[in-house]
């Protein structure tokens, strides 16, 4: 395992414990974080789809999946900027 896995394990670790954190102490439940899964995949599933008019594409994989699933919109953005960083 490279370094860069690791400390992607890590970093996504403190985030899932930070949003924990957060929607316990704003009383949001589950359900709330459900939904805004399901709207994020949706929406970057709309991004790919039109990534022909766009030029905008995201690569499906666990990472970006599970990234965008628990981050929500400001993940595919950042997921965005990196390809546009890294031109991949």
């Amino acid at each position: 395992m490279n370094i860069f896995s690791v400390i992607t394990i890590i970093l996504l670790c403190v985030y899932v414990i930070l949003l924990l954190l957060v929607l316990k102490k704003h009383q949001k439940n589950i359900k709330f974080l459900f939904c805004q899964a399901v709207v994020s995949i949706i929406f970057m599933a709309i991004i790919n789809l039109t990534n022909f008019a766009t030029g905008l594409y995201i690569p499906i994989n666990e990472c970006t999946v599970l990234g965008v699933s628990l981050g929500g919109i400001p993940m595919i953005f950042c997921f965005l900027l990196l390809r546009f960083i890294f031109v991949l």
